[in-house]
């Protein structure tokens, strides 16, 4: 055998561009499939590569054989741990010999197929049983209860929306009414309460202080979302900041400075010396 064609095997990470984090181990012969980033993906890998963009390739092992490509893949899987079992990588499979996950096409027949026969013997559906119908139909109405009310808010907190998600539920909502609200108007009681409310809110310091901002001009006042401060070379998070507010104090420039604002909208590359990205 042809010692050139037995020692042709490479392992390689993906890594994540702005934060350099693994997010893929990987083999393949020499180089080809370490940068081909075009075809044979999951949708795993997919989803980070849409959203941070080109990874950064490292290769780890080069003119090995495949057995040893295959030990050191299934090595670094199970050390680093797969997406899927609450690990940071994108791999669907558990390297070395495992058998390629399921085509889409043919996992989609077979579903189609468990339907039809689910339709065909409905007595054997577990979602039919008794004990479990009765569960799905139990009490609905535990969403009204305080304790439960006071669970959503608190872990709701801090959320906010992407412009995306924004996008799609006014596109949603456009030219929709919700019919039992149509013509309904607030009693006297319930509009007096509501003022008390505001009123309270409009009072509390942290609201008293975002306003004061606002007047003074702060770009990123909106929201109050997080930024943070990357490094322009290596991609690595210096720093976390608040808001866009917070840096600008520390680095005592104005509030309306907009080049940090620039660089978050994608109309400059650095902003202060610094690349910056919302958290």
């Amino acid at each position: 055998m042809n010692v050139m064609y037995l020692y042709n095997m490479v392992v390689y990470f993906h890594r994540n561009p702005i934060s350099y984090d693994i997010f893929y181990v990987g083999i393949g012969k020499k180089e080809n499939r370490a940068f081909r980033l075009d075809r044979g993906r999951n949708p795993y890998w997919i989803n980070i590569v849409k959203k941070y963009g080109k990874p950064i390739v490292q290769i780890v092992f080069d003119n090995i054989t495949d057995t040893e490509a295959k030990n050191w893949e299934r090595f670094y899987i199970k050390l680093l741990g797969r997406k899927i079992d609450g690990g940071p990588l994108a791999n669907i499979s558990e390297g070395g010999d495992c058998q390629p996950p399921v085509p889409e096409e043919s996992r989609k027949k077979a579903t189609a197929a468990l339907i039809a026969w689910l339709k065909a013997n409905p007595e054997k559906n577990p979602m039919n049983r008794p004990e479990i119908r009765a569960k799905l139909s139990g009490d609905k109405s535990s969403s009204k209860r305080p304790e439960v009310r006071e669970k959503l808010r608190v872990a709701n907190i801090g959320k906010i929306q992407s412009d995306e998600t924004k996008a799609k539920n006014s596109a949603h909502r456009k030219g929709k009414t919700i019919p039992h609200l149509v013509g309904y108007k607030h009693s006297p009681e319930v509009i007096e309460r509501l003022r008390i409310i505001n009123k309270e809110i409009a009072n509390r310091p942290s609201v008293k202080e975002k306003q004061s901002l606002k007047k003074k001009g702060c770009r990123n006042f909106k929201n109050g979302v997080a930024v943070n401060m990357i490094h322009p070379d290596t991609g690595l998070i210096i720093k976390t900041y608040p808001t866009i507010a917070d840096a600008l104090i520390e680095f005592k420039k104005p509030l309306n400075f907009a080049n940090i604002s620039s660089v978050l909208k994608g109309n400059r590359i650095k902003a202060l010396g610094y690349k910056w990205q919302y958290a």
